[in-house]
């Protein structure tokens, strides 16, 4: 816009999409038609506009789809759909590009078409499409899209196999349509592409060949291959390995086709030395062949209809059976040394190993007639063939029977008693001739009866005796041993009393027997007096009456072996009388109190108190003198002992122990003159009875926490009494503190009036501190304890006349004191 006319002034646009200064931004404005204003103002106010239409076309909003992802069909064929948007749906025009470098002109890479195809290869794409609208505004947009063709395969046929055939290819399908990719073979006996026929097993199979392409599209397709049974080739000889003397062995054919197809055979009898009448070969199912004695690979091939083929190779050891003789064996006694009894022999010339067994027979033909024992036994010469063929004849031989030496000997064997030894041999069939002894103490005997007979051994000790005898027939017995213990004889010997008490007390005998075997012992005490016998191992006995006794104790060991010894006794004392006395049975607390000894004895001299004060305590003194620390009452005992020895009954007596006060009068004071005061004492019984002094002091006097008016400095005692009237006593301070009497002036001026600041009754607050300060707030003067009145000056220099105001710390829990005190000159 513009102003024809010159006149000055200012102007503004106004419109959609426009700034006052006239610029127009079509995006802000949008599509359509808009009226555009220009207002413009002169410098004297008046104002007019003219406006203008402008029209915006619209700009198209290129898009397009395509197909789900997926695998795109052999052809690689993908159509597109156009959703291009224009706001004022003015006509628009179309240019694609597929992005496809591979094109050709039968399948061009740019098309005008709104919704075109394209066939496309596998791989990435960057497929463009532009709009254009008839005004010439445009829009384009990009679209990357990854493509992947389906695989197309075909398979050749499989050829049939043998189960046993060897592993081979299985590589049956290809791709036809020059698709990149994987592929692999899977199913029954397939390995790396390979089919196993024996893997997979006898039957139809379907093998599946599947392929994935680079783009990750995958197809499969499949074959059936169809593998024959392999013959199962087995065969048995019936009889076992050992042959009769022609060597005939019949073959039983046990093969079979696992599906049902017939077979035909052909042997190898693995026989170097065959013949034409007993060839080396048959196709025969069950043949037999004459073998000789050694080592042959029998081959059996088992072929069925299919050609499939199956063989087993057995090997077989042949041999023939031995014909045998063993000569007739002589008797022997039992226990004599080993002697060869090899007298078999093999007689049908077979080459091979013998061996003997039977009771007390080694393999090589060697008899002990003591590991076989006595009796008739039979000996088998067993043979066996270098091929491998066993028999065996037998022979008996007879075994006299030896004596089994055996004998007692009677339990309990002292040294110095006889012993009865009785002999028990036996033989199992005969008799018995001789027997020989050996008593391991220097004595041999012999008999030729057998019958007991009695032998004493003069020490203690272990001995071994030996028994051996001879049969009739003269076969010796083995040695029969038996050791035997002789136990020592106890030593018995006792100690008795120095004395006893008479009556009622026992006499104590001491048992010092000894053992040479330091077994134990069991004793029997026969005190003398006609009383029962006592098993104990130290003896006692009370006895009724004073006199003279045999006393006498047997011992017998563990082994049984006995002593006695026997002494006499009669050492009695009389006991004592006890009796006591006290200096006082109602006593206090902690006070010492004597006990005197009262006992006496007729005939003999008292030598020992023991005495009992029934709190634990004891003393063996004469006239003890104790002190119970806790209240209470108690039972004293006295026991006086003798110079035999001998204990008086007790004597008893009762003491009563009352309480011992205990007072602490409690805390002293120190308070302001005028101060009511309550006592804190500390005692160990509230029951008891109080009194506290000076009485006139105090209301009441009698009361436990009694109180006071603080007047004076006084000090007061308070008295505890108990039962039996146990007393103690404590003493507290009060101490009084006179009110401070603080001037508010003076006249520091020399006159000798006024001329300090005198402070009344200060001086009775230890501790206490003043501070001066002017009216600024200034300190000016300080001092603790104020023991020299202050006279008015700071820091050597008389201060101002004027109010001054003062602080004062009487500490110990009293307020401070605060004011103004006024110096006057």
């Amino acid at each position: 816009g513009r102003v024809t006319n010159g006149l000055a002034g200012s102007f503004v646009y106004r419109g959609p999409g426009t700034s006052s200064n006239g610029s127009f931004d079509p995006r802000i404005a949008g599509p359509g038609t808009h009226t555009i204003w220009y207002e413009y103002t002169t410098n004297g106010g008046c104002t007019d506009s003219i406006s203008q239409t402008l029209q915006i076309n619209a700009n198209p909003v290129a898009a397009f789809t395509i197909p789900a992802p997926g695998c795109l069909p052999a052809n690689g064929r993908v159509n597109f759909t156009n959703t291009t948007l224009v706001a004022d749906n003015q006509a628009l025009t179309y240019a694609w590009n597929f992005g496809d470098a591979s094109a050709t002109p039968g399948n061009p890479n740019t098309s005008t078409l709104k919704d075109p195809s394209h066939d496309y290869a596998e791989g990435t794409f960057n497929i463009k499409l532009t709009a254009t609208g008839i005004s010439g505004c445009a829009d384009d947009t990009i679209v990357v899209a990854k493509f992947a063709l389906r695989p197309v395969l075909q398979a050749s046929t499989l050829s049939e196999l043998c189960e046993s055939t060897a592993p081979v290819s299985a590589a049956f399908a290809s791709v036809t349509n020059g698709v990149a990719g994987n592929g692999n073979y899977k199913g029954p006996g397939m390995v790396s592409g390979f089919f196993d026929p024996k893997g997979a097993g006898f039957g139809n199979h379907t093998i599946w060949y599947l392929f994935t392409t680079a783009g990750g599209c995958t197809d499969s397709i499949s074959q059936t291959i169809r593998v024959n049974a392999s013959p199962k080739a087995v065969f048995t000889i019936p009889g076992g390995a050992c042959l009769e003397p022609n060597g005939r062995v019949n073959f039983s054919n046990l093969s079979q086709a696992p599906d049902g197809l017939a077979l035909t055979w052909l042997w190898n009898f693995g026989d170097a030395n065959a013949t034409p009448g007993n060839p080396n070969t048959s196709t025969s199912k069950d043949p037999s062949h004459d073998f000789r004695e050694g080592a042959y690979a029998v081959k059996l091939t088992a072929t069925s209809a299919k050609g499939c083929a199956k063989d087993t190779t057995v090997n077989y050891t042949f041999g023939l059976k031995p014909v045998l003789t063993f000569g007739s064996l002589t008797p022997v006694c039992e226990g004599t040394p080993s002697a060869t009894i090899a007298r078999g022999q093999v007689t049908n010339g077979v080459n091979g190993t013998g061996i003997y067994k039977g009771p007390g027979t080694n393999a090589a033909g060697m008899f002990d007639p003591t590991v076989a024992g006595s009796g008739t036994h039979t000996i088998w010469f067993v043979f066996t063939s270098a091929g491998g063929c066993t028999d065996s004849i037998a022979q008996t031989v007879e075994v006299y029977p030896r004596p089994v030496s055996s004998f007692s000997v009677t339990a309990g064997i002292c040294a110095g008693k006889q012993v009865t030894i009785t002999n028990s041999a036996t033989i199992p069939s005969g008799a018995i001739a001789s027997w020989q002894w050996d008593l391991a103490d220097g004595n041999t005997p012999s008999s030729s009866n057998g019958n007991a007979f009695n032998h004493v051994y003069a020490a203690a000790g272990t001995y071994k005796i030996t028994l051996v005898t001879k049969s009739l027939l003269g076969c010796v017995s083995l040695p029969a041993e038996q050791t035997v213990l002789v136990s020592p004889t106890p030593k018995v010997a006792f100690t008795l009393p120095t004395s006893v008490c008479f009556p009622g007390n026992p006499a104590v005998f001491t048992n010092t027997s000894t053992v040479g075997d330091n077994s134990g012992l069991s004793h029997v005490w026969d005190f003398g007096d006609g009383s029962p016998t006592s098993t104990t191992v130290n003896g006692s006995r009370i006895y009724s009456t004073i006199g003279t006794y045999s006393v006498k104790l047997t011992a017998t060991s563990g082994k049984g072996c006995v002593d006695s010894a026997r002494q006499s006794f009669g050492a009695f004392f009389g006991k004592p009388v006890a009796a006591l006395s006290v200096d006082a049975r109602n006593i206090c607390q902690g006070v010492d109190t004597r006990f005197s000894d009262r006992s006496t004895d007729a005939g003999s001299t008292i030598t020992g108190w023991a005495w009992t004060f029934g709190d634990g305590t004891v003393s063996t003194s004469r006239n003890p003198v104790k002190r119970y620390s806790l209240p209470g009452t108690y039972v004293v005992s006295l026991a006086a002992t003798n110079a035999g020895g001998c204990v008086s009954d007790p004597v008893r007596d009762t003491v009563r122990v009352f309480l011992q006060p205990v007072v602490d009068a409690g805390p002293s004071f120190v308070v302001q003159q005028g101060t009511r005061v309550t006592f804190q004492p500390k005692v160990n019984d509230t029951t008891l009875r109080f009194t506290w002094s000076p009485a006139p002091d105090l209301s009441p006097a009698s009361l436990l926490r009694a109180s006071v008016t603080a007047n004076q400095d006084q000090i007061y005692r308070l008295t505890a009494i108990g039962q039996n009237n146990c007393t103690a006593s404590d003493t507290l301070t009060v101490r009084i503190l006179k009110p401070v009497k603080v001037p508010n002036a003076f006249s520091p001026n020399g006159d000798g009036v006024h001329d300090t600041w005198n402070i009344e009754h200060i001086s009775d607050y230890p501790g206490s501190s003043l501070q001066v300060f002017n009216r600024y707030g200034q300190l000016v003067y300080s001092i603790k304890g104020y023991s020299t009145p202050w006279d008015g000056r700071a820091n050597g220099k008389d201060l101002p006349v004027g109010v001054y105001y003062y602080i004062i710390e009487l500490r110990n829990g009293f307020s401070p004191l605060n004011g103004s005190i006024t110096i006057i000159r």
